[in-house]
């Protein structure tokens, strides 16, 4: 379509403007903000509502006390409850230590310690619905009303929309283990003050909890009943009633091995009875990780006294994080110092239902990467593997990010080496708590700092193949060729919600910038349409959508929609408005949109551009010149860079006389730099040069000649009078520059490129020259051998106590 008759076809239609509306907390690069109010939001906890979605629950400081805030996102990462979160308990006083569970109908049950009473903490709970509505007593219900401390609440789900909770009790002056149920509606129902799991002497503490299926749950805890005030670990189970279903008092012992054993984690096992796994100082120096696995009867089922998770003698682990493997085995993850000594890596280990790990020796590595990675927690793939998410502190300072890895139920890893970045932000994001999103992914929930002043509460997901991405990303714009112009192919990766199962995007549409004299003949006025009319199935367009440059406003039209049909990547044949020719650049921008059956929820790609030709062969290269080199001895060519957007490559040929046919006999080289280095050329060699350019679809260009008359550098080199470092030429570049410096005297030479944020590019020099004159040439790539992007560069000469940086600009 030429220029004139698109502009008349704008005066006379109506057109859809477009600007993106997104939710609140859409998920975003980096996490989606959950609850950003002021003062502290730290304590994250979350637990899946069932549908997709997530309930975040988190301690809120906004109120200038420790107050229970939640708020239940969906799929797309949006909240389904009022900003800010809900009010969970908001009362005078400071709640600690909470823990939730879902209540199984897209709500959840929360318990915490509160200091309500002033002096004495007791347990609380409250029951949210899947609106957002609290269920029980304002601010909630009592859990036990016993005398003295009641501290660290565990809950679990009683499978009928209440829950049984455990907790820490210090009524007789020494820690033992209470338990009480709450009903659907926030009833009592074993007693006023709970019902004893373990009285025995001494202090019993950090109780943990699993629901055992069948309505009632198992319990563990640490125990200091013994003589040496070590403490070992106790089981009991509990029934649906509040009775006890091990006839052993106090609880049946676990594991009664010297020193302590603390710090216990459970699961069901699917069978009525639990595994549990916990920290262990038995050897007396350092900490491990054991696990037993007991039946429905309360008998250890593995070695006594536990199995070896991991056993690295000399190096400590971390507190356990523990799931089912959905086999009835389970998947453990810690953080262990055996590599750094003094700095942890994450590991991972599979045990199965007979008490065999299957991975590695002592467990699989999930994270080695520099410094420290701490406080692992994970959720099942529903394959037999896991999701592994931690806070990690590659980046080195004070500053700490959030990883993630996926690691199959054979112990590969699915993701990239390290693990995938899920919030690399300023500042610190610290205590991610995951969950399943019910197809191969997680949502994970932490603390964020990145505001630098206060804690904040954000989530991420991530798919099966570790995606966070929710904007399809374009991977080319892209000549058609043999078409003779007209046409480019717009490719994409998809969306991270253009999944199996999920189907929340369901068309991409996509779009091209509008040039300049386009945008002066748009109408006044000119009428909008629904922005779900862009997306209709029966939707032809034209339509025009605006999007923010900076402060300025760009244009974009609408060229096409592709329906989403759960692809890895898709393509759109794009049309152009003009064409790239030797004498025109006809750069042409485009993105896509990620649409969902939500008009106001999308994501948009980047821009990336591209060009259309129409096979029209390059203009020969300029300026082809040759100079004499010194150090080495032989021949400099240089030529000035074509301008040409489809070029590929420059061809060089030697021959012995003027008239000689370039051939696959006499090519030297072939290269995307300006420049080439002939090491046989000499003065008596009468050589002949010709260079033809060569552009993506094979067409050459004529060729431009270059023999002995025109050769420079005859002259004998003169030593600099001091050391100096030549402006780079060309600059602004593409492909390739030359730089020139200088030497006074002879120096170890250092020649670095350097990005604009400073970090190490490419060593271009790096030894000894004599005195002289030297060049050089970068062609635009890193030290990994890959193109570095466009942009700002800088080059530094460090030569004896000399020393100059200049600046360059790299244009793609």
């Amino acid at each position: 379509m030429s220029r004139n008759r698109f502009s008349a076809v704008l005066a006379c239609v109506a057109f859809v403007m477009l600007v993106p509306v997104y939710g609140q907390c859409d998920w975003q690069e980096n996490g989606g903000p959950i609850c950003t109010a002021l003062n502290d939001q730290i304590g994250v906890r979350v637990v899946p509502d069932g549908y997709g979605g997530a309930i975040i629950v988190w301690l809120d400081e906004r109120n200038g006390i420790k107050d229970i805030y939640a708020q239940r996102i969906d799929q797309s990462g949006r909240p389904q409850w009022a900003s800010g979160g809900v009010p969970i308990c908001v009362g005078n006083s400071t709640q600690y230590n909470m823990e939730v569970t879902a209540d199984g109908y897209g709500g959840a049950i929360i318990t915490w310690e509160d200091y309500r009473l002033l002096f004495f903490s007791k347990v609380y709970a409250q029951r949210v619905n899947s609106s957002g509505n609290v269920y029980w007593t304002a601010n909630g219900v009592a859990v036990c009303s016993g005398a003295d401390d009641q501290l660290l609440p565990c809950i679990a789900s009683d499978g009928a929309g209440g829950a049984i909770i455990a907790w820490s009790d210090n009524r007789t002056g020494y820690q033992d283990i209470y338990i009480n149920r709450l009903s659907s509606s926030g009833s009592v129902l074993w007693g006023a003050s709970g019902a004893p799991m373990c009285t025995a002497t001494r202090a019993q503490t950090r109780p943990e909890i699993a629901a055992d299926g069948a309505g009632g749950a198992v319990l563990v805890w640490q125990d200091g009943r013994p003589e040496t005030m070590d403490f070992q670990i106790y089981a009991q189970r509990v029934n649906e009633n509040g009775n006890v279903l091990w006839g052993v008092a106090d609880g049946t012992p676990v594991c009664t091995s010297i020193n302590d054993q603390d710090f216990p984690q459970i699961i069901s096992d699917g069978n009525y009875g639990a595994i549990i796994s916990w920290r262990d100082n038995r050897n007396g120096t350092d900490r491990h990780i054991l696990a037993q696995r007991i039946d429905q009867w309360g008998t250890a089922l593995w070695t006594a006294n536990g199995v070896n998770i991991c056993w690295t003698t000399g190096y400590t682990q971390g507190i356990p994080a523990m799931i089912s493997d959905d086999a009835g085995g389970a998947i453990i993850t810690w953080h262990d110092e055996r590599w750094a000594g003094s700095s942890f890596d994450i590991y991972a280990q599979r045990v199965d239902e007979d008490g065999v790990v299957h991975w590695l020796s002592n467990g699989r590595v999930i994270c080695w990467a520099d410094n420290s990675q701490y406080s692992p927690t994970l959720a099942p793939d529903g394959m037999g593997g896991a999701i592994i998410t931690w806070y990690d502190s590659r980046e080195g300072g004070s500053n700490y990010d959030i990883y993630a890895q996926y690691i199959d139920a054979d112990q590969n890893w699915r993701w990239a080496d390290n693990g995938v970045p899920i919030s690399v932000e300023t500042d610190r994001q610290e205590y991610p708590r995951v969950i399943s999103n019910g197809v191969g992914g997680a949502i994970i929930a932490w603390q964020d700092l990145r505001s630098g002043t206060d804690y904040d509460v954000y989530a991420q997901r991530i798919n099966s193949v570790g995606e966070t991405n929710l904007a399809p990303i374009l991977s080319f714009v892209r000549d058609i060729p043999h078409d003779e112009g007209g046409k480019v192919a717009v490719a994409w990766a998809r969306s991270g919600l253009d999944e199996e199962y999920v189907e929340l995007i369901t068309v991409y549409s996509v779009w091209r910038a509008l040039p300049h004299e386009v945008i002066q003949a748009l109408p006044e006025g000119f009428e909008t349409v629904r922005p779900e009319d862009v997306v209709a199935p029966d939707f032809s367009g034209p339509a025009i959508r605006a999007t923010a440059l900076g402060t300025m406003l760009q244009y974009w039209e609408w060229v096409g929609n592709v329906a989403s049909h759960r692809l890895s990547s898709y393509s759109y044949t794009a049309e152009t408005l003009f064409d790239s020719t030797a004498a025109t650049d006809a750069y042409h921008s485009f993105f896509v949109s990620a649409h969902t059956s939500d008009p106001y929820v999308y994501w948009d790609s980047a821009p990336d551009s591209g060009y259309s030709v129409d096979n029209l062969a390059p203009c020969p290269p300029m300026c082809l010149a040759g100079e004499q080199s010194f150090e080495p001895i032989g021949l400099d060519l240089t030529w000035a860079p074509n301008t040409e957007l489809d070029l590929d490559y420059y061809a060089i040929y030697r021959g012995t006389d003027p008239g000689f046919a370039p051939d696959p006999g006499n090519l030297l080289t072939t290269t995307c730099d300006t420049c080439y280095f002939d090491g046989d050329w000499t003065w008596d060699s009468d050589y002949c040069y010709k260079a033809a350019a060569v552009d993506i679809h094979g067409n050459a260009s004529e060729y431009a000649l270059l023999c002995s008359d025109n050769i420079t550098g005859d002259e004998t080199p003169v030593i600099p009078v001091a050391t100096y470092l030549e402006q780079n030429y060309p600059n602004p570049f593409n492909p390739s520059t030359r730089i020139t410096f200088g030497l006074q005297a002879p120096s170890f030479v250092h020649l670095r490129i350097y990005d604009a944020a400073g970090r190490l590019v490419r060593v271009l020099v790096n030894e000894r020259y004599e005195a002289g004159v030297y060049s050089t040439t970068w062609n635009g790539s890193g030290d990994n051998g890959r193109a570095v992007a466009s942009g700002i560069y800088f080059y530094s000469l460090t030569a004896g106590r000399f020393k100059e940086t200049r600046k360059m600009v790299l244009l793609r």
